[in-house]
């Protein structure tokens, strides 16, 4: 094999996602309401107030391996405001 050893070469895999909500950025971040798999492709959030505004964040959770050992970091968040009518 040539160019850098099998133990070296970092491996990166999306291990799923983390959706959280709040009021506004800053309460959402540290609100996580759902641990969601990685090929998962909605997600449907209960219960919810009328007249409400929710920001949604959603961060891939990724795994980096090496010959060192591994961690798990997120992504940058996707976000968006909802809001809830009657």
């Amino acid at each position: 094999m040539t160019g850098p050893r099998m133990a070296q070469v970092v491996k990166r895999t999306v291990q799923g996602y983390y959706v959280y909500r709040g009021a506004n950025i800053e309460s959402a971040l540290t609100n996580v309401i759902a641990s969601l798999a990685q090929d998962a492709t909605g997600y449907t959030n209960s219960p919810v107030q009328t007249d409400t505004t929710y920001t949604y964040l959603v961060r891939a959770v990724k795994l980096f391996a090496s010959g060192g050992g591994s961690f798990y970091q997120l992504s940058r968040a996707a976000t968006t405001n909802i809001t809830v009518n009657p």
